[in-house]
């Protein structure tokens, strides 16, 4: 997620948001490091994985900024991008998987419509250049990472990883590994239809998420971003399988507080998505209002997609990436037993027909 000050609002997932909409102020914490970030203290050292490139191409290599670049195989990287303006509320969105590179012993994803880069020399985590031009949109953005890692869904122990489900036709046990920064400093500019802005590195910020790992999500997954005015952090994925009612056996749920606390929450029954639409793209259904439950916490979260029908239009026709639907959101919620406003972001892949 990113603020950023102009009268082009966009939202990509970097988000690009108008300053009268909801703020989410980043803590003012130190460039993170190996001995700040946790990584001493028997966490997972995100560095390792980095540069991770493998043939695989059940593979997830992804960083979220986002938009976001994978890589697919050694030899293809695919690029989703989707832009909310919330101005004249119109979105448009796309994605593309084209010829690429990727490094072993550096981040270094390239293709035409996005670069993931790390300077020659550093440690592999700090200042990212992130470099976009797509759609209309051009991003040329170094990312910071600040503070203590985010582990989702574990304490980061450097042994351990995220269990999703067992892939298709095998028996072994997928895994995955998604640590984050939702802090980090952010300097560039974003161009939005030829209108250039420069970040307010102030009042701006960038979430910068890696993931690695074999996995599948199958038949369905959503993923929820949540910034709370009282500063916390919530992610919460739901993956497959699901049924047809927005329902899943499969839920988890991370916050991030603003003492740099991360936490495991278990997510209550309450939990589903609702009123299915059909995709005009690709006709899978997806869900445009979400329920999320967090009975731990005495908090209740209910998002609807300010954007419906959002899925992501391959470009060109033929390139497609992953069946995927972005929408901005913005709400009230219950949190322990408070009601406080939030913004985020709704993210789901299916491939569930009607």
């Amino acid at each position: 997620m990113v603020q950023a000050d102009g009268p082009t609002s966009a939202t990509c997932t970097i988000v690009a948001i108008m300053p009268e909409t909801l703020p989410w102020k980043r803590p003012e914490l130190p460039p993170s490091t190996q001995k700040n970030d946790g990584t001493l203290m028997n966490m997972y050292d995100v560095r390792k994985t980095l540069a991770y490139v493998t043939e695989d191409t059940g593979n997830a290599n992804n960083f979220t900024s986002t938009p976001t670049p994978g890589v697919r195989g050694s030899k293809h990287v695919g690029t989703f991008l989707a832009v909310n303006d919330l101005q004249t509320m119109q979105a448009r969105g796309a994605l593309t998987l084209v010829p690429g590179s990727a490094r072993y012993d550096l981040l270094s994803i390239k293709s035409a419509p996005q670069s993931a880069t790390m300077p020659e020399g550093g440690d592999g985590w700090t200042n990212a250049l992130m470099e976009l031009n797509f759609l209309d949109v051009k991003l040329a953005a170094r990312i910071q990472p600040t503070g203590k890692n985010f582990y989702y869904g574990g304490g980061g122990g450097r042994d351990s990883a995220l269990a999703v489900v067992a892939r298709p036709g095998r028996g072994d046990l997928t895994t995955r590994m998604v640590v984050a920064s939702p802090t980090c400093l952010l300097t560039g500019t974003i161009s939005v239809d030829g209108a250039t802005h420069e970040f307010d590195t102030a009042n701006s910020f960038a979430l910068f998420e890696r993931k690695w790992g074999n996995f599948t999500c199958l038949p369905v997954h959503w993923a929820l971003w949540f910034f709370l005015e009282t500063g916390e952090v919530i992610i919460s994925w739901a993956l497959g399988p699901s049924t047809r009612e927005g329902r899943t056996e499969t839920l988890f749920a991370s916050a991030w507080h603003p003492t740099e606390r991360h936490e495991m929450l278990p997510v209550g029954e309450v939990t589903r998505g609702n009123d299915p639409s059909v995709s005009s793209e690709n006709g899978f259904v997806y869900w445009n209002h979400y329920v999320l439950d967090l009975p731990a916490r005495n908090a209740r979260f209910e998002a609807k997609k300010w954007f419906r029908d959002a899925g992501l239009t391959a470009m060109p026709a033929g390139s497609r990436y992953i069946d995927i639907s972005e929408s901005y959101c913005e709400s009230m919620a219950l949190w322990e037993l408070k009601e406080v406003k939030f913004f985020g972001h709704l993210e789901q892949y299916s491939d569930v027909r009607p």
